[in-house]
């Protein structure tokens, strides 16, 4: 198969880059590249990589994306080492990165701890050392909640729950932290897709990263992460139980969107996490499920 590396006219490279784009050998197999892009691994004689096409509707702004992991890669953040960015022959943007693995797999308590670890390194990280534009402070609620004044029941709440936790966009923040974007690679562990990174929240990030883990893989894991990012961060357990409602609102937003993955047994899940919840449990049921696309 050829080289698809050679069809892309690069925009900014790495000197790694000039050196695989000789490569005799190239294998290519699709990746999960999730609804926004499509991605391959590469390889390259005998050297792995990875490359994300956005060929679809999404088009962010890869050229930053790049700028963004070469710096957060250059001072030890949790993040693909990044080779260049370009354009293929239809306009599409590609980013090419190092390949660190596969999605985290096999979890238990360490594993949590390590994750919840991660997240907090990335919360951490110095964002003066960033240099001025590489991230931005969106409007929160335009930002992660698309449309969602179009659904009144969810706004009216939103609007209400984000005045009690009185948002502050100060740090950086990987946007949307899930198992498919956790990479493990002989122990180590890689944050992927920084798509969403931006000034934002901690408390959303480890919230959102809670409720996607309570809601596919289960109340255990989930209430495992919880403890682990309060024992990381410093928050106290009331303002992530209330950044948790925050972030199942956007689940039931993106849920009536089709956005996200659903079954009878996810929406079960997601009411159970509904009703543990002391700022969403006396709207369990069909107050906030109503509207939700059919599982």
């Amino acid at each position: 198969m050829e080289n698809r590396l050679a069809d892309i006219n690069w925009m900014e490279k790495s000197g790694e880059l000039d050196r695989l784009l000789q490569a005799a050998k190239v294998t290519i197999m699709p990746l999960n590249g999730g609804l926004e892009a499509d991605a391959m691994q590469l390889i390259l004689n005998d050297e792995q990589v990875v490359m994300k096409t956005w060929n679809k509707q999404s088009r962010p702004d890869v050229a930053k994306q790049y700028r963004l992991l070469k710096h957060l890669h250059r001072h030890g953040g949790p993040v693909s080492k990044p080779l260049g960015w370009g354009m293929d022959s239809e306009g599409h943007a590609a980013l090419l990165t190092s390949f660190d693995g596969t999605p985290l797999a096999k979890l238990n308590k360490a594993a949590i701890v390590r994750l919840a670890h991660m997240i907090s390194a990335v919360h951490q990280f110095p964002v003066e050392q960033l240099e001025n534009g590489l991230l931005e402070r969106y409007d929160f609620v335009d930002y992660f909640y698309p449309g969602i004044r179009q659904h009144p029941d969810l706004h009216s709440l939103l609007q209400e729950l984000v005045a009690a936790g009185r948002i502050k966009q100060e740090r950086l923040i990987h946007g949307d932290v899930n198992l498919g974007n956790v990479l493990e690679l002989q122990g180590k562990l890689t944050i992927v897709d920084w798509t969403n990174g931006q000034l934002g929240d901690p408390r959303f990030d480890m919230a959102w990263a809670i409720a996607l883990l309570h809601i596919y893989v289960g109340p255990r894991y989930g209430t495992m992460l919880r403890a682990a990012c309060l024992a990381q961060s410093g928050y106290t357990a009331d303002e992530l139980e209330l950044f948790e409602a925050i972030a199942c609102i956007r689940w039931l937003l993106l849920h009536r969107l089709a956005y996200v993955p659903s079954s009878k047994g996810i929406l079960s899940k997601v009411t159970s996490y509904i009703e543990s919840n002391a700022h969403l449990r006396e709207y369990a049921g069909p107050p906030l499920l109503q509207g939700t696309a059919k599982g």
